[in-house]
Formats: C-alpha cells, sequence, structure tokens
C-alpha cells in the first residue's frame, strides 16, 4: 500500500513552459496548486534543453499573438538582464531571447511569489482513476514511490504521459509510419569570435533562411546576437558530414559565448527510455562532431571548445491526444475562429526531417491567416474527468501540430488550462463543463489573447 506524498486541489505535472504558466495561473485563481517536475528547476526544454529563445510570440507582421504570463515574463527577464525584451526578427516578426540560468531564477520567484508548491526531482509514473476520473498520480523520487491525491490534475509532461497512463486515446508521428521528427542538442561554445563569424556568413549568397542579426556594420556588438549561415560544402565532403549539417545557427547575449544549434538525432521515440538513452549518446558525438566542423572551416570558430551541452536532447514531438475535437491543418492555415478559444498562435507549420537522409525540414510553410485560435476543447480528453492536457500534446493533426508545438503557444495553454482547473473548482463542475465565457472573460482580463 502507497503512502499518500500530499494532497491539493490542482497538480501540474510537468514544469516546463505550459506547467510554469499552468501552475501560475491555478494559484492566482485560487486553487492550491503543487508542480511536480523531473528536473531540479523548471522551464523544461528552454533551461534542460538550453532552447534559448522564445519564438512564435508574433505573427511575421509583428503583431503580440500571445501575451498574459508570457509577456510579464519577457518584462521581468528584461529587467534583470536575463534578456533584451521583444526583437525585431524576420519570417515571424518577434523573437525573445534570454539566459536560461536568469530563466530559472526569474521562474522560481514567480511561482513562489503565488504561493506554488514545488517538488522537483520528481518523476510521475502512474495515473490513479477511477470510474473515469483521474484522482491524482504516483509519483517517484529519492524519498521513494508515493501517491499524490488532486481534484484536478493538468498533463503538462510534452508526452502526455499522465493522459497516456489514464487510458486517454492518443497519436504519436506521421500517420503513415509513426516515425517522429529529429531531436537535437543545442549546446554552448566558448571562445567564439561572433564579428568574424558574422562577416562569413554576409558573405555568403543572399537566401531567406540565412541572416545576420546584432552585429553592426562597424562591428561593435549589439547585447543580442543571433547567426544563421550554412555549413561550407567542402566541410560536409571532407569530413563525410550527415546530409543535415547543411546550417547552423547560434545566438548569444554575452562576448565570446555562443549558444549553437542543432544537429539531429533521428528514429527517437521521446516515449521509450532505451531511444532516449541512445539519443544521448549519439546526440553528444554529434555534438562534438559539429563543433569540430565549425572550428575547422567557419571562421570566428578557430579557437572555441564546448563548454556545456544540456542535460536534454531537445525533443520535438511526442504524443497527442485524442480530445474533444482536433485542430487540423485546415483551421491553422485559415485562422478558423471558435466560440471556444482560449489561445492564439501564428508560427509556420515547422516540421523536422524524421531521418539524416530526409535533410533539415520535411515542411517548413507560413499559414496564410494572420493568427488563428486553439479551441479549449483540444485539452480535454474525450474519455476522462478531472484532467487537462496543456502543451505540445494537445489534440491536433500533424501539420497543425507543427505550428502549436512552440513555447509560447504552449505558455499560454498553460495559463487557459490553469484557470480552467482553478474555475472548475470554484463551480463545482468537471473541467469539461467550465463556463468558457467565465474562462474567457478570466484569461482576458490577465491580460491573455484568446
Amino acid at each position: 500500500m502507497l503512502e499518500i506524498e500530499e494532497e491539493t486541489e490542482v497538480l501540474v505535472v510537468g514544469g516546463g513552459p505550459a506547467g510554469f504558466c499552468a501552475a501560475i495561473a491555478s494559484a492566482r485563481n485560487g486553487a492550491e496548486t503543487l508542480l511536480v517536475e523531473q528536473y531540479g528547476f523548471p522551464f523544461g526544454m528552454a533551461t534542460a534543453a538550453l532552447v534559448p529563445h522564445f519564438n512564435g510570440v508574433a505573427n511575421p507582421q509583428g503583431e503580440l499573438v500571445v501575451k498574459g504570463i508570457v509577456n510579464e515574463l519577457v518584462h521581468r527577464l528584461k529587467e534583470r538582464k536575463g534578456g533584451v525584451g521583444y526583437l525585431k526578427y524576420p519570417f515571424w516578426g518577434l523573437d525573445v531571447p534570454y539566459d536560461p540560468e536568469i530563466l530559472k531564477m526569474v521562474a522560481f520567484e514567480m511561482l513562489q511569489e503565488e504561493g506554488v508548491k514545488m517538488l522537483f526531482h520528481t518523476f510521475a509514473s502512474d495515473a490513479l482513476v477511477h470510474d473515469g476520473k483521474v484522482k491524482g498520480v504516483v509519483i517517484q523520487n529519492k524519498s521513494g514511490r508515493r501517491i499524490i491525491l488532486a481534484k484536478r490534475t493538468i498533463d503538462c509532461t510534452g508526452d502526455a504521459d499522465i493522459a497516456a497512463w489514464a487510458g486517454v486515446p492518443f497519436q504519436k508521428g506521421r500517420s503513415e509510419d509513426g516515425l517522429l521528427m529529429g531531436a537535437s542538442f543545442q549546446f554552448m561554445l566558448q571562445n567564439v569570435d561572433l564579428d568574424r563569424v558574422a562577416e562569413f556568413v554576409k558573405k555568403q549568397p543572399p537566401h531567406p533562411m540565412r541572416f545576420v542579426l546584432g552585429v553592426k556594420p562597424n562591428h561593435k556588438r549589439e547585447s543580442y546576437v543571433r547567426i544563421v549561415g550554412d555549413i561550407p560544402e567542402k566541410a560536409r565532403r571532407e569530413m563525410n558530414l550527415p546530409k543535415d549539417f547543411d546550417k547552423f545557427y547560434l545566438e548569444s547575449i554575452r562576448e565570446g559565448m555562443a549558444i549553437v544549434g542543432h544537429p539531429h538525432v533521428t528514429g527517437i521515440d521521446p516515449t521509450n527510455a532505451r531511444d532516449l538513452t541512445r539519443a544521448q549518446i549519439e546526440g553528444r558525438r554529434k555534438v562534438y562532431l559539429f563543433a569540430e566542423a565549425l572550428r575547422r572551416y567557419v571562421p570566428g570558430f578557430e579557437n572555441s571548445y564546448v563548454a556545456y551541452i544540456p542535460p536534454s536532447i531537445g525533443i520535438r514531438e511526442s504524443r497527442r491526444i485524442i480530445g474533444r475535437y482536433t485542430l487540423t491543418e485546415e483551421d491553422i492555415m485559415n485562422g478558423r475562429d471558435f466560440e471556444d478559444s482560449v489561445a492564439r498562435g501564428a508560427y509556420p507549420i515547422d516540421l523536422h526531417g524524421v531521418s539524416e537522409d530526409a535533410g533539415f525540414f520535411e515542411r517548413f510553410e507560413f499559414i496564410k491567416a494572420p493568427y488563428y485560435h486553439i479551441p479549449y476543447r483540444c485539452m480535454v480528453p474525450i474519455n476522462r474527468e478531472n484532467l487537462l492536457v496543456a502543451g505540445r500534446s494537445i489534440s491536433a493533426d500533424r501539420v497543425a501540430f507543427g505550428s502549436l508545438r512552440i513555447m509560447p503557444v504552449c505558455m499560454a495553454l498553460g495559463q487557459a488550462a490553469g484557470t480552467a482547473s482553478a474555475l472548475s473548482l470554484k463551480s463545482d463542475v468537471d473541467v469539461s463543463k467550465v463556463d468558457i465565457e467565465e474562462l474567457r472573460r478570466a484569461l482576458t482580463e490577465q491580460g491573455a489573447l484568446v
């Protein structure tokens, strides 16, 4: 018989972008909230995988499509000199670069300010279900195996772990073969001459996916630099590099430092521990191969060295639940509105290759509308009560998923899920029966865009 670790009103499993916002929103709306996270810090891919920016906060015209808690976070990062705020950016209008370490501290502070209880270094290992209702989860950590009971559970694992263990049906990968987008490691290089890298890229033939930001013509640095360039053909030929080693990008808000991405590791199912083990081994080997190619063939990297590889590989694709509504390619392309819309998105359809031979992108395409709406029903499983799923695992077809999977949209969905869970407790109804107008009004009052 397992002991009960804790009882709470709202349990948020997964402290990534969606989970962080879900916990903040739940607590702000009056619910006792507990956040459980496997790492020793919040924000998932942004910190554990060293993804150094929030892209997709705006459409290509520069109009914000995600605000609310995201907007608060952007300003607090800038105040702490852990970011430069909203930055004009080619293709998707605005970008939000940040220092991942300062992001951790700002996130901790915001969670503590709202009174969110936190339990880190803890895995959820099973869901507790009775009569179709999710009652909590089983956890595992250094203290042992325990139970957390909750009146409402929000699955922000990014892999729909709780939903899958609770018996919620799901889809995963491409419909024709089940393959998923390649995962990849971001990594940090030190001793990079960013000015020389910028000059090298500026001499390459013009291309929409090749550019330099934040380096002035007189070589004076801005506080932020992003550079996207091509790996020379000579490097790929002489070093026999994989096909997807065709370009590099780097970001920096510190002199001499660059966060670089991202060699792919393909054939990875993030719900399979053996695949994740292989990804760690293969991914780290590819990091050093990629770094050596830059040192040999790209001016400015000659004296650079790998200073840090994050603990997690960057996962792009995993389970997608079957919810009360499935968002489609047609919905996002045409900017369809919904009566129960609780979030917006505008990021391009961004599907990376499923194999080395497939190249870097499987599909990259801008949506036709200024932005699209995401209905609340996409977070509500078809067959379970007391459970919401927020983040990249919501109910969507794979093409729509290719756009909504990015962190700002996941954060908006987390804010909606946390708010809805708290409102459902106040009204004593299941999360599937929340008053949508009340939910949309509450989100709007909190600064979110619905």
